[in-house]
């Protein structure tokens, strides 16, 4: 009697962690700062941080955004970590919050390591600006954006005193939209180091690279977020 041959039971595909990075933001009334600082300080950032989530920056939008919007930036392993937090905070304490609009929340899946994963701080304090920059590519491009950036301009900025933090997309946007988060020391930092092609100091490579970015995009924009508080410190709002 011929032995049936069993089909083996068919292995769940591991998929890869994709860590994420989360942007939040409060709308705080002028009145409300000092309940708001505390509320952050003792509470929410606390929380998270005995999780394992650390606050990587948090600041006022010094151009380009609204002065009275707090946005704040956490990295998380991956979804699944965002969820388990997400249910262990839940329901919250009564609060700042509990009388505010709720915040508004941005989620990226982060495509390239970014300072965050080494072991220094991912920005420079207090006082220090963060770049964000939303790139609109051209059709299929998005590799060799990453790739002129990785080889050519972050390295160099990098050498310069700034640091690249994080560089994704957001799942819920175009498939040809990226974002950079890029720390500079200061606003005259930026100035200087935010477009190679004006600056003096800028090899001919980078400037090629920047040039050939720039072809590949259809616009991008941007804002500057001033940093008023990081993972190490989390008392000044």
């Amino acid at each position: 009697m011929a032995r049936a041959i069993l089909n083996p039971t068919p292995q769940r595909e591991t998929r890869r962690r994709v860590p994420v990075l989360v942007q939040q933001t409060h709308r705080v009334p002028r009145p409300e700062h000092a309940a708001y600082a505390r509320w952050c300080s003792e509470w929410w950032w606390t929380s998270l941080a005995t999780r394992g989530v650390p606050l990587l920056a948090h600041g006022r939008w010094q151009f380009g955004g609204a002065d009275d919007e707090y946005t704040s930036y956490f990295v998380y392993d991956d979804l699944a970590q965002w969820a388990a937090v997400h249910d262990a905070l839940s329901p919250q304490p009564i609060g700042w919050h509990t009388q505010a609009p709720p915040a508004a929340s941005r989620l990226l899946e982060l495509d390239d390591v970014g300072a965050w994963q080494t072991p220094h701080l991912p920005g420079f304090g207090p006082g220090s600006v963060i770049s964000e920059r939303t790139y609109h590519l051209r059709d299929s491009a998005r590799e060799q954006f990453a790739h002129l950036s990785r080889e050519r301009v972050w390295p160099w900025l990098e050498q310069m005193g700034a640091r690249l933090i994080a560089f994704g997309h957001d799942p819920l946007g175009s498939a040809e939209e990226v974002q950079t988060l890029t720390a500079f020391r200061s606003l005259a930092d930026w100035q200087q180091l935010s477009h190679p092609t004006a600056s003096p100091d800028a090899p001919a490579d980078v400037v090629r690279a920047w040039n050939q970015r720039a072809a590949l995009l259809t616009h991008s924009s941007g804002r500057l977020l001033v940093i008023e508080a990081d993972g190490a410190k989390q008392t000044r709002v």
